[in-house]
This record gives structure tokens, sequence and C-alpha cells, in this order.
């Protein structure tokens, strides 16, 4: 740390404000995939509580059916007039059925493609939904499946990265599920990403503004007085003491400087009236 010690007060400050700036944007960075991390993660949580809240309400109807007060197919149907209804995120989110086979029990986006083989006319989406049925089987839980997806009111050629999650309702061999789109999770982490650069440009302004303040009321009035102490050392009497109103730790080296600047002046006046004594001295010594 020699270096350091050894550098000019105005490069201490710079490199410390430097090194401030530096650990802002560090922490900025590092808050902001924090952010992101627990959205994604509320995102996920939330996907499984509304999954698993409408699963209830499915096994509610589906025990209706077994005590006798519903048949089957008045069952399932109200399974999913309830589904298809059910909405969260101001009308934006849905729920969707399948079955283990790949077929589409109820969509409410794309109602056309229900009780459907999909192999020929969307072997994607069919392929999806078999992984949909392979994760809610082996996983009785629920599972969470990341993937690209249509978006409502958007063309339907045109994929979104989606997180959903899915849960088997066992005695049908269907397949329910929820999920949210990821580029509107990104447009809201865009939004924390800008508020997190506000922030450091804020920062960045008043670390400037800072490190320009403490130059003009520390270095320079300290370089000040060490080019006039050189000065004084050098014999130049006539310089002038500076900052001596001052009430901080420059005014007290000014003042610390003043005394030195009078004890100088002093002994300069008393070697002056010894050397015209000693003059006075000699010529006395000279007269007859």
């Amino acid at each position: 740390m020699s270096w350091f010690i050894n550098l000019r007060l105005v490069h201490k400050i710079l490199i410390i404000s430097v090194i401030m700036l530096c650990s802002s944007l560090a922490w900025g960075t590092y808050n902001a995939q924090l952010i992101r991390k627990q959205m994604v993660s509320g995102v996920d949580v939330r996907n499984q509580y509304l999954t698993e809240a409408l699963h209830g309400t499915v096994m509610g109807i589906y025990d209706e059916f077994k005590q006798g007060r519903l048949t089957e197919d008045a069952a399932k149907e109200k399974v999913r007039a309830i589904v298809r209804t059910a909405r969260y995120d101001n009308g934006k989110q849905y729920f969707w059925i399948n079955d283990t086979t790949g077929k589409v029990v109820m969509h409410p986006i794309l109602p056309e493609t229900e009780n459907k083989d999909l192999t020929e006319s969307n072997p994607r989406a069919k392929a999806l939904y078999l992984r949909f049925a392979e994760l809610a089987k082996a996983n009785p839980a629920g599972a969470i499946e990341y993937y690209d997806w249509q978006k409502p009111g958007q063309d339907k050629s045109l994929l979104f990265p989606k997180s959903s999650y899915v849960k088997m309702i066992e005695p049908w061999g269907w397949v329910i599920g929820t999920g949210v789109y990821i580029d509107d999770l990104n447009l809201a982490f865009r939004r924390v990403v800008l508020e997190e650069a506000i922030f450091i440009v804020l920062f960045a302004a008043i670390l400037v503004f800072g490190t320009f303040v403490a130059n003009r009321i520390l270095s320079r009035p300290l370089s000040t007085l060490s080019s006039r102490m050189l000065q004084l050392a050098d014999g130049n009497l006539s310089v002038e003491t500076p900052y001596i109103e001052r009430k901080d730790e420059v005014g007290m080296i000014a003042k610390a400087f003043a005394i030195f600047k009078k004890n100088a002046q002093e002994k300069a006046d008393l070697e002056a009236r010894q050397i015209e004594l000693e003059k006075q001295a000699a010529i006395e010594k000279k007269r007859p």
C-alpha cells in the first residue's frame, strides 16, 4: 500500500471514487440478476399455487361424480366450463387441459384444437402436450416446464417463451396447466434494470460532484500551502498565507504556516540586526 500512500491527495480521491463507482456497478448488476431470479421463482411459485387451486376444484367436481350427484360426462363438462373461463392477470393468462395421448381436452385460446389428433396438423404442439403428460405422470405433485408458445392477441405463427406448471388429474388421465410468458417478465425486468441504471447514473453524478468538491476544498488548498511552504523554505518571506480564515484542518495548517512564517521573519530580522551591529562594531574599531 506504500504506492497508494505516496500518491497525491487528488489521485487518492480519484482512485477511491473509481472504486466506489465500480462497486456500485457490480452491486447494481448483482442486484438486477438477483431480482430476475426472484421474479422467475415468484412466477413459477404463483403458477404452482394457481394450478393446484384449480386442480383442487376439479377434484371436488370429480368427487361429486363419485358420490353420484353428477354423471361422469356432466362432471367433465363442468370442469371444462370452469377451466375455460378461469383467468388471471386481468384476463391475459389462462389454463388448459390435455390428456396423456397428446390431445387437447380444453383450450380457451385454441378451441379449434380440442379433441383432435394434432399429429399432422400441429406436430410440435402434440409433442409439447405429450411432454406435459410425461412430466405430470413423473411428478404427481406437479412440474415446471419452459417452452415457446403462441400469445393471445398476437399472430399465431409467432412463438414466445413461456414458463408453465402442469399437474395430473389422475382419475381421468388429464393434465391441467397454466403459464406466464417470459417476455412479459423480461419487460418487467428491463424496467427494473432501467431503475437500477438511473440510480447508478445519479450515484455517479453525485460521486463526480463530490470528487470535484473534495478536490476544490482539500486537494487544491493543501497543494497551494505546500507550494507556499517550499517558497518560505527557499527564503521567500513575502509569500502570502492563504486559507487562514478556515476552521477546518486546512485552516489549522494555514495557521501553523503563518507561525512558521512569523518565526522565519523574526529570525531574519534578528540576523539582519546582528549583521548591522557587527558592521557598527567594526567601524568603531577603526576610529582613532
